[in-house]
């Protein structure tokens, strides 16, 4: 399996083909949540789109609520924060469960995700993780750490 395996919803409530989305492309999937301590991520994943997206790389945004309840709004006050606030333009998603547990099942990809992180599983916000052209996960970062570690696996997987 792959991300090209799987389709997601997007803010505006269109499906998505993740092969289409991503297909050829140095990708960062997030999970993210506008009321997290991480929330400024939002400003690198901004700023690493921009200044690759010309080079094949993309980030995905998946908005999720079931970490500290960080994302209570609708998809539309999500997109309209993002917009706002960051000026994001990379793809954002509806609104997702990245996680099952007793209350609640995550999507497939999200699934599939899970079943290959590091640490067996996505546990807060800004979960990330770095997909390469083909759909394969190359390395993925808990957010117990900063940016910096991601923004140089980006650039050195676009050389």
């Amino acid at each position: 399996m792959s991300l090209h395996n799987y389709s997601a919803t997007d803010i505006n409530g269109n499906e998505v083909s993740m092969k289409e989305l991503c297909e050829g492309k140095l990708t960062l999937v997030t999970n993210t949540a506008s009321q997290c301590g991480f929330t400024r991520h939002y400003e690198d994943l901004r700023r690493l789109f921009m200044e690759h997206r010309d080079e094949g790389f993309t980030v995905v945004a998946f908005p999720c609520n079931q970490f500290g309840g960080q994302e209570p709004g609708t998809n539309e006050e999500i997109l309209e924060f993002c917009q706002n606030n960051y000026d994001v333009t990379f793809p954002i998603m509806a609104k997702s469960n990245v996680q099952s547990n007793e209350n609640d099942t995550a999507t497939e990809l999200w699934q599939w995700l899970g079943e290959n992180a590091n640490g067996g599983g996505v546990y807060w916000n800004f979960h990330k993780f770095l997909i390469d052209g083909e759909g394969n996960i190359i390395k993925d970062w808990e957010m117990n750490e900063e940016m910096e570690p991601v923004i140089e696996a980006v650039k050195a997987n676009l050389s």
